[in-house]
């Protein structure tokens, strides 16, 4: 047998054993997954946090472990920062120091607790700890017009580059061009968050929710606004209240509508035009 013959079969079964790894992983996945959903059922949510604002509200990210919510103020450049109901700090404003925003896009927190912000316009990742301090900035060389980000528990972070209307998921050293995802798929995402085994994208416009896994494989689509818990239980907004239709339940229901939600954890956080609600959701098994 020539070398070169040797040499494709080689290539080949190792082609092989990759795609069965994958299959054996995915499916091992799918199993835990569902093990998780069957096991784990949502039974209330129970007050947290909630606290009136002075200005309309853009992101609010909360910090179980802290007891700490970041709320954007994307008139002013800022980012509040909420304990116990209270306001204790304001972070950023209009700027080009390294701790100001020169258009402040979104904002996520990392598996430390961290707090990462994204300023559109110079194009970095501000990191701040987790006492509101600047710490560092990360330039995106490679995206043009980063509008949306998120941090996955294994330390990734996917932007959203607008520009070029896909995700890309960064290294983590936050420098670092990982993969691109979904390219000219989506009209005008709104946000962008992980949770659990899932990333999630809600697009505004066509009021579509894009699944993908965490390794940012294509998953599924669901018309709404969705969302997923730590044991990837989906939840849609409906208005003034949260649906989850695999036990038929209603959470957080309102005399006014939710303009958006998120899910961090356990945790759920939802905003009007000027009130944040934290709450956390309760199950049994």
């Amino acid at each position: 047998m020539s070398r070169t013959h040797y040499k494709k079969n080689a290539i080949s079964l190792l082609k092989f054993q990759f795609f069965l790894a994958t299959v054996i992983c995915f499916g091992v996945g799918c199993s835990y997954t569902n093990d998780r959903i069957d096991r784990f059922t949502p039974t209330e949510t129970v007050e947290i946090a909630t606290f009136d604002l002075d200005f309309s509200p853009g992101k609010v990210v909360w910090s179980h472990f802290d007891r700490t919510a970041y709320v954007t103020d994307m008139s002013t450049n800022t980012i509040h920062v909420f304990k116990e109901g209270r306001k204790v700090n304001i972070l950023g404003g209009l700027g080009f120091n390294d701790d100001s925003f020169s258009r402040l896009a979104d904002i996520t927190l990392s598996i430390h607790g961290q707090l990462l912000a994204l300023d559109s316009f110079q194009k970095k990742i501000k990191l701040f700890d987790r006492d509101g301090r600047w710490m560092e900035n990360f330039s995106l060389k490679n995206v043009n017009d980063p509008s949306l980000i998120t941090a996955n528990r294994e330390g990734y972070v996917f932007i959203f580059d607008r520009s070029q209307n896909e995700i890309v998921l960064l290294d983590k050293d936050l420098k670092t061009v990982n993969q691109r995802i979904g390219r000219f798929q989506y009209q005008s995402p709104a946000l962008l968050s992980s949770n659990s085994n899932n990333l999630v994208l809600y697009d505004k416009v066509d009021r579509k929710t894009y699944f993908f896994d965490s390794f940012g494989n294509f998953d599924q689509t669901k018309l709404g606004y969705w969302q997923t818990d730590s044991y990837s239980h989906h939840y849609q907004l409906e208005l003034n209240r949260v649906y989850h239709p695999r036990s038929n339940q209603f959470f957080a229901i309102s005399a006014q509508p939710w303009k958006s939600f998120l899910i961090a954890g356990n945790s759920l956080i939802l905003v009007s035009n000027k009130r944040v609600l934290v709450c956390e959701m309760r199950y049994v098994r």
